[in-house]
């Protein structure tokens, strides 16, 4: 299919309309526990209409709320489920509320198609909906958790029933494609993520040291933290340079240091609640961003890196071989740790950095692009 050309999409602004169930979504407080799915709404939302539904968990006096409001052009009902109640009463009052607000909305304002971030959680309720409007239903899915090895999983099973009744599964990379197509699935195509930065919004290099920078979440032994920290501390003893350790859910203590031995080594830590622009204006900060995940169906990371200007390391690890460029990083092997070192080293001792006026990196992953590989799928 050819590209949309400008008359197109100015006839699609206003079209389709979106009904969005993300399995997860930033509350409006500070948990960012899902901030990918509203980035990813807030960038479709600059093109068409989009209307998220989203489940979050407080203590109530009552067993449910609704909440509405409105980001920018996005509009947003979030169902509040008492936290007190039983997982068995939630989940019975999640599927009938939220399918019964779908129906009086779709009264409102009709949609055109129901789209579900992630199978596990939101794809029952999503199909349940789209069939009682008669509208198609796409699943969105980015999840690592499917590329583990186990012999029987439900969870899995579950999600893949749904995911072969969606007329379309939007994979992020072509290794998780590849798998979705071995489990019978036929009608897969590759999305990647949107980002949330434009080349060089955050461009300050304060740090008169070399700075690596390092982003973590729960899952420490997949994102190799440990290896970095080690790695870090090793290079510090050999010249001299800095690390910002962007951390999400984590104990560092698990890892052997503590926070006073972080600030000895010159390790800048940022932890729990860090909302996005702080985030980049962070990450931003270092020379060069070290991922040594041992899998990344994508690796969001690794794209806003680049597109902050910043030398990278990373694994191929199945997401970001995919879209690399030989001079925007330097790539290494799952689970090398003498050649994590070696570049870590390398990128220090002769200051690598990205050049500037790269103009394929400033399009890596545009807003645009993505929302018009978005339209041909939904078009057919």
């Amino acid at each position: 299919m050819p590209n949309l050309d400008c008359n197109i999409a100015k006839e699609l602004i206003a079209h389709p309309h979106i009904l969005f169930f993300p399995s997860w979504f930033p509350d409006q407080g500070k948990d960012l526990n899902g901030s990918f799915n509203l980035t990813w709404a807030k960038r479709m939302a600059q093109f068409c209409k989009v209307h998220v539904i989203a489940v979050h968990l407080e203590d109530l006096d009552v067993d449910f709320e609704w909440r509405e409001n409105v980001i920018d052009n996005l509009h947003i009902s979030r169902l509040i489920l008492n936290r007190k109640q039983t997982k068995l009463k939630r989940w019975l009052l999640r599927s009938k509320l939220l399918a019964a607000r779908a129906m009086e909305l779709h009264a409102l304002d009709s949609f055109d198609l129901v789209h579900v971030s992630v199978a596990w959680n939101m794809a029952f309720i999503g199909h349940k909906v789209s069939r009682k409007l008669g509208l198609p239903f796409y699943i969105t899915e980015h999840s690592t958790y499917f590329l583990t090895r186990q012999k029987f999983d439900l969870k899995k099973i579950i999600s893949y029933n749904l995911m072969r009744k969606a007329n379309v599964v939007m994979a992020v990379s072509l290794e998780l494609k590849a798998h979705f197509e071995s489990k019978g699935m036929r009608k897969v195509h590759v999305i990647p993520n949107f980002t949330n930065v434009e080349l060089d919004e955050y461009s300050s290099k304060i740090s008169s040291l070399y700075c690596f920078a390092h982003v973590t979440n729960w899952d420490v032994e997949r994102k190799g933290t440990k290896a970095v920290l080690d790695s870090f501390i090793k290079l510090r003893s050999q010249q001299p340079c800095k690390l910002i350790l962007i951390a999400n859910g984590i104990n560092i203590e698990t890892l052997g240091y503590s926070k006073k031995d972080l600030k000895e080594l010159d390790i800048v830590l940022y932890e729990g609640f860090i909302d996005p622009a702080k985030y980049y204006s962070c990450l931003s900060q270092a020379h060069c961003l070290v991922n040594f995940s041992s899998k990344e169906t994508f690796g969001i990371s690794v794209v806003e890196a680049v597109k902050l200007g910043m030398h990278t390391i990373y694994t191929r690890s199945g997401g970001p071989e995919t879209f690399m460029k030989e001079e925007w990083g330097s790539p290494i092997e799952v689970g090398d740790t003498p050649d994590l070192y070696k570049k870590m080293e390398m990128a220090c001792k002769e200051k690598i950095l990205l050049k500037a006026g790269d103009g394929h990196r400033n399009q890596l992953f545009s807003a645009k692009d993505i929302f018009e590989q978005h339209i041909k799928i939904y078009h057919g």
